[in-house]
């Protein structure tokens, strides 16, 4: 190979990655892009892309604390399944919520165009995402990580273009249209493609179970006349799954961590927007901030605990 091919780094692998910590990047730049030329020679622009996404997938996945082959890495790869199948599933209503509407030219008229655009974004992101799944099924790992981002890229410029036309709302735009995709996207780069390239039986019987308890929610909302009551119960019911995982954290079986996992999903798409209803976005904005930096903080410590394990005081 000549130097000429390991010292020009192409813009996909550049933008690929920005997505590693600094000193990673410094110390392997030159060998990923011996590695992706390698890959990539000879073929078109599918394959290039797919190799990028792998580089910036496993950026991620150091800069997250993984890729050392462990169980966050399982947990992380049997969520994407999970996680998936919960936002298809959920996303279904505003597909069938679509279609009835353009049956209905005056009805979808009289949205308006933000809300048009908000309601289009998500029924997109739903087909999108059932063909991620799809292909997931189908052990095609690759092209549901390119579809899973063009996919996300295309509905970001949409929900946020709709934005300033939604005079209330905008939180559930946003929770409801745009939080899943990104972070279903997000854990797609990061699971192992080894570990992701297999989806087990048992992995299918739980994206069986996910998806019905997905649509459990709709099917009490046509049957219990408690709108109110039951929009808070839609809302809150997943952040059970979450609390569960963490509070079994510690145990060895990766199921519960995957299944709380996959939950946020629903956290992102009912619960934060619910919350910021009954309080204020601000509010709900800085309590997500604040969890995140403790997670980081606590993440931190432990990894320099590992680093430098405690000495022994002397004399004892």
């Amino acid at each position: 190979m000549t130097n000429e091919q390991t010292t020009e780094t192409p813009g996909l692998l550049r933008v690929a990655l920005r997505t590693y910590p600094r000193a990673s990047r410094g110390g392997h730049a030159q060998e990923l892009a011996a590695i992706y030329a390698e890959a990539t020679a000879g073929q078109g622009r599918i394959a290039a892309a797919g190799e990028a996404l792998d580089v910036a997938g496993h950026g991620l996945r150091l800069r997250c604390g993984l890729g050392g082959g462990g169980r966050a890495d399982e947990i992380v790869a049997r969520a994407v399944p999970l996680a998936v199948t919960l936002t298809a599933t959920q996303g279904v209503a505003y597909a069938v919520a679509l279609a009835v509407m353009l049956l209905d030219a005056p009805e979808f008229a009289h949205l308006g165009t933000a809300n048009q655009l908000v309601l289009v974004a998500d029924a997109g992101a739903t087909v999108v995402w059932l063909a991620v799944l799809g292909l997931l099924l189908a052990g095609r790992t690759g092209a549901a990580r390119i579809l899973g981002t063009l996919g996300t890229l295309a509905q970001l410029p949409v929900v946020l273009a709709a934005l300033p036309g939604l005079d209330l709302g905008r939180a559930d735009a946003v929770g409801g249209a745009l939080l899943p995709s990104l972070f279903v996207w997000l854990l797609l780069l990061a699971a192992p493609r080894d570990i992701l390239a297999t989806v087990e039986p048992r992995d299918r019987r739980l994206m069986g179970g996910v998806a019905l308890f997905a649509l459990v929610p709709y099917a009490l909302m046509l049957l219990v006349h408690y709108p109110h009551l039951m929009m808070l119960y839609v809302s809150f019911v997943w952040f059970l799954p979450v609390g569960a995982a963490l509070a079994l954290a510690r145990r060895h079986s990766t199921v519960p961590a995957a299944l709380g996992v996959a939950a946020v999903v629903g956290v992102l798409r009912f619960g934060l927007p619910e919350l910021a209803d009954l309080t204020s976005a601000r509010t709900v904005a800085f309590a997500v901030l604040a969890l995140a930096a403790v997670t980081l903080a606590r993440r931190l410590d432990l990894r320099n605990r590992r680093r430098n394990p405690d000495r022994t005081p002397v004399g004892s």
